[in-house]
């Protein structure tokens, strides 16, 4: 059996590993047909179909493709009617994911004059399906000049639907001020937040010697909104001071505790910081472990390999050395075997087996010093959550609550370990 003897040298590097959670949908192209005129004014449905086309290439998330009118394409591919089969085959050579088109009618009875009826369709390419569909009446004022824009800015939202996050700008003056959303930090100003979603969300915007301002904004899909505020300095603000004639009987002054220096500030999550590294040390002792036994295996190989190459290049008769050297084998055999392949493949595995058995240890090493400085970091975030919760219930005792950890590598050339330092 190969032999090796390891020495122990440890070099550890920490990462958190990140893996990312959410893909992104594909953006969907839109091809915008137009809207087939039947007994109205050419310049009616003209007008609708250009402000659908505009809507369609200004919405963010959308792509839009350019495309021939619905007349022409029902032409060139012999299309009967509206039907979704032949009209999808002409959206897959447009290159669309979806098809807008409809016809615009005269309304019936007394209501003609005044106004027309509109058919709109959304037309999945891919199945070949209606997705949706609008049939309404319209008053003809709705597809003048001056408000068709908006009308086709309403029917083309009806119709694709579109998942767009809001923008979020936040600005400061002073700027460089902590930004927090909803409580969780959010960066410096000033600041663009990209990854919100809809809905109601508390702006909070602090600096050190500066009273905190918190807002309260609605961000609307696909909008963009910002946020500017203005921290006043902490000594601007003069109490204001009431003449009421004392009591009869004063209270006693309170007593405050005395500090000196700057006054701490109050860990807003004791304890989350070790537990997070806790975490981080768990995860890397697992990828450590997992290296390890790879590396555990590929040795294994590599001896069973360096065995077999021993055997060949043994020969009947040994002499001295060389019965020495076949009852305790190292890396390095006797000059008398001679030199050729099979010497120096043994060589080679011999030598990698070594290598891989020093990095198993190492790897078991790091994994070993990993977790246990994983339990020991979880210990003291939760010690320290403990006593935050302690300091809350002394509302008289005047003093915030002081916590660091410092959790470090300690390298030498005799081994390495894991240095932890806290207050509390």
């Amino acid at each position: 059996m190969l032999r090796y003897r390891a020495s122990v040298i440890l070099f550890a590097a920490f990462g958190l590993i990140a893996a990312a959670g959410q893909a992104r949908a594909q953006t969907p192209s839109v091809a915008v047909l137009g809207v087939e005129p039947l007994d109205v004014p050419e310049a009616l449905a003209q007008q609708l179909t250009d402000a659908l086309r505009q809507r369609a290439a200004a919405t963010a998330g959308v792509r839009a493709v350019q495309g021939k009118d619905l007349i022409e394409i029902k032409m060139v591919f012999n299309c009967d009617g509206e039907t979704p089969e032949c009209l999808a085959k002409a959206g897959k050579s447009l290159g669309a994911d979806k098809l807008l088109y409809g016809t615009l009618r005269k309304a019936p009875g007394a209501r003609a004059a005044t106004s027309v009826v509109l058919g709109l369709k959304l037309l999945d390419v891919k199945t070949a399906i209606i997705e949706k569909f609008i049939n309404e009446t319209v008053n003809k004022r709705d597809l003048a000049a001056g408000s068709v824009t908006g009308s086709a800015a309403r029917w083309f939202a009806q119709l694709v639907e579109i998942d767009t996050k809001p923008t979020l700008t936040v600005t400061s003056e002073p700027p460089n001020a902590a930004v927090a959303i909803d409580g969780q930090p959010a960066g410096r100003t000033p600041v663009t937040l990209r990854e919100l979603s809809a809905g109601t969300h508390t702006v909070g915007v602090s600096m050190s010697g500066h009273l905190t301002q918190t807002r309260s904004v609605e961000l609307r899909p696909g909008g963009s909104h910002e946020v500017v505020v203005t921290l006043p300095p902490v000594e601007d603000q003069h109490p204001v001071v009431i003449n009421n004639p004392p009591p009869a009987n004063p209270p006693e002054p309170a007593v405050h505790a005395a500090t000196s220096g700057a006054p701490p500030t109050a860990a807003s999550h004791p304890g989350r910081a070790a537990k997070i590294v806790a975490l981080s040390a768990l995860v890397a002792g697992v990828v450590a472990g997992g290296v390890a036994i790879y590396t555990w295996r590929t040795y294994a190989g590599l001896e069973d390999t360096a065995h077999a190459d021993l055997l060949s290049i043994r020969p009947a008769m040994s002499s001295t050395d060389e019965a020495k050297f076949f009852a305790n084998p190292g890396c390095t055999p006797p000059s008398s075997l001679g030199s050729g392949a099979p010497i120096d493949k043994y060589k080679s595995d011999c030598s990698r087996g070594e290598s891989y058995a020093a990095t198993t240890t190492a790897l078991w090493v790091v994994a070993g010093a990993l977790a246990a400085g994983s339990v020991v970091s979880y210990i003291i975030g939760d010690r320290q959550a403990a006593r935050a919760e302690r300091e809350k219930a002394k509302p008289s005792a005047g003093r915030l609550l002081r916590q660091s950890l410092r959790i470090a590598p300690v390298i030498s050339t005799q081994g390495g370990a894991l240095s932890a330092s806290f207050e509390f």
